[in-house]
């Protein structure tokens, strides 16, 4: 980032992104958002404001927006969004993000993500702490991976890294004991959820 970049107004770059880029789409946010990151944010909002007021001219021909089109153009910006911090993961190398780096990135924990996606805390420890066998349940990774916001190379990648430094909690005896692994059907299988839950985290569709 230039020393011009770091003076410029606010206004000023709102004000150019909106006559460069009247419908913005996800490479237009990336490349803005990797030139003024300072203002990151105020970038995805007002792409999201131009994206809705671009699906409400669609309508012209309507007295006024119905709740579909609200909806739908609230989910286009949502959309963008998603895809806009996604290609911005994948910027960065994903070599060294852990899952506890990519918990703190999105301001979330483990009770926080299991309560978001409606599993056992038990079952999220294992997985950040390394103690579950690859691979593990398609459900449970996209479940994961939407509720992050990674990709599936950014979800290896912190999977690899899990296992190969696995966690433990301190220990009484002064040798280091060996780490105890599982499979992922064995991990859900010993948690304390109901049998539906169980069943919906192990049976795929």
């Amino acid at each position: 980032m230039t020393d011009s970049n770091k003076n410029i107004d606010l206004d000023e770059v709102l004000y150019a992104f909106h006559e460069a880029c009247e419908r913005p789409t996800v490479e237009n946010i990336c490349k803005w958002i990797e030139k003024y990151p300072q203002f990151a944010d105020d970038i995805r909002t007002h792409a999201a404001i131009a994206r809705d007021l671009d699906a409400r001219k669609d309508e012209s021909l309507a007295e006024a927006p119905d709740k579909a089109l609200l909806d739908r153009a609230y989910s286009n910006a949502l959309n963008v969004f998603y895809s806009a911090k996604l290609r911005l993961y994948e910027t960065d190398s994903s070599e060294d993000k852990t899952f506890q780096k990519i918990l703190a990135a999105n301001g979330k924990n483990v009770p926080s993500l299991a309560r978001e996606i409606d599993i056992s805390r038990s079952i999220l420890a294992d997985l950040v702490n390394g103690v579950i066998q690859a691979p593990v349940g398609r459900r449970f990774q996209m479940a994961v991976m939407n509720a992050l916001s990674i990709s599936e190379k950014i979800f290896d990648n912190a999977l690899i890294l899990a296992r190969d430094s696995p966690r433990m909690g301190y220990a009484k005896s002064s040798v280091a004991p060996a780490v105890k692994t599982r499979s992922y059907e064995e991990t859900i299988k010993a948690s304390d959820m109901s049998q539906e839950r169980i069943r919906y985290w192990i049976d795929e569709d």
